[in-house]
This record gives C-alpha cells, structure tokens and sequence, in this order.
C-alpha cells in the first residue's frame, strides 16, 4: 500500500492536473471566441436555418452564427468547469483534512484556497443565472417577428449580460491564475519529523 506521503503527492498531481486544464479552458474560450468571429465574418456566410434566414437578419447572419458556435462551446465548457471544480474542490478537502501537515497553514495557502471557491461559485451563478438568461434574450433578439424596436431592446439587455459574463469569466481566470501561482508554496511544507531528519542528516 503507498504511504500517506506518496497519496499526498497523488493528490498534488491531480490538483494541479485539473486546476491547470480548468485554467486553460477558460483562457482559450477568449482566445476561441475572438478568432471565431473573425473567421466567420471574413466568409460572409448566409443562413439557411429558419427563423435566423429571415430577410429582416440578413446582415446578421455572421454574428448569428459565430455566437451560437461561441456559446455552444460555452455550454461544454460549463460542464468541463464543473467537473474540474468537483476534482480540485475534492483535492482541496483531502489538503486541508487528510494531508493537512503537508499544507503550510498561512496567508497563502488561504488565499490560494479563496482562489478555487470563488471561481466555483462563479460557475454556479454562470450556469444557473447568467447563460439561460443571455440565450433567451438572444432568441428575441434575433426573433423576426418582432419589431425593429423591440429587437433592439433585447440587444441591449443581452450586451449587458453579456459583458457581466465576459467579466465573470476573466475574473474567474485571473483568480485560477493566482492560485496556481501560490499553489506550490502552500503545497511543499514537510511534516516536522520529516525536517527534524534532514537536519540531523546535514
């Protein structure tokens, strides 16, 4: 059986493992997001899918469709989100319980800690709150049976979660960002049995 030592250090691996993938995610749906539209644009694409091939959404045809490809992957990395949450939040339990000796109990490792629950908690309002409230006012925005006015309303609400959205998920990356930057100096305090042996051993 491995000892709690190479556990903590199983543990460790699937930290960084899974906070490192949440972390990337987030920074390459920027990424994606901007080159999407970019592309889609250039190619000046036309609709064919009712209600969007309405005449009265023609010259919204690219936007159209580089923001149902955009949130589309947004709902996958919800879900990616999610899981990588579930995992780190579940590292971060056997940190501070099992493997506490291992963990350097001071301002960074609480910090680091903070880091993780408040990017957790983003996903919940994201998911519950601000992603089914942007697709339904982006279905009336794009709804032709409304009129020119009543379309525009609804843009301007769902630029309003949109932005609120697009800020959620830069703070939730900044904050992963920290957390992996202070991660390894919560991570690499030794009990006090294994430093009182290297002394006596130098």
């Amino acid at each position: 059986m491995m000892n709690r030592r190479t556990l903590f250090d199983l543990t460790q691996g699937i930290y960084y493992l899974f906070l490192g993938l949440w972390f990337g995610a987030l920074v390459m749906l920027a990424i994606g997001a901007a080159i999407t539209f970019r592309t889609v644009r250039t190619y000046q694409v036309t609709l064919g899918l009712e209600p969007f091939n309405h005449e009265a959404l023609a010259d919204q045809a690219s936007n159209i469709l580089a923001g149902a490809i955009t949130g589309n992957v947004l709902k996958a990395l919800g879900m990616l989100q999610v899981f990588c949450a579930v995992v780190v939040l579940g590292c971060l339990v056997a940190q501070a319980t099992i493997f506490s000796r291992y963990v350097a109990q001071n301002w960074m490792n609480w910090l680091r800690t903070l880091c993780v629950l408040i990017p957790s908690i983003i996903i919940v309002i994201d998911i519950a709150v601000i992603s089914p409230r942007i697709w339904e006012l982006r279905k009336n925005m794009y709804n032709p049976e409304l009129s020119t006015e009543a379309r525009a309303v609804h843009r301007d609400h769902f630029q309003f979660y949109h932005k609120l959205s697009e800020r959620t998920v830069g703070t939730g990356a900044l904050l992963l960002a920290v957390g992996l930057v202070l991660s390894p100096m919560a991570l690499n305090r030794k009990p006090f049995e294994e430093r009182a042996q290297e002394r006596d051993f130098t």
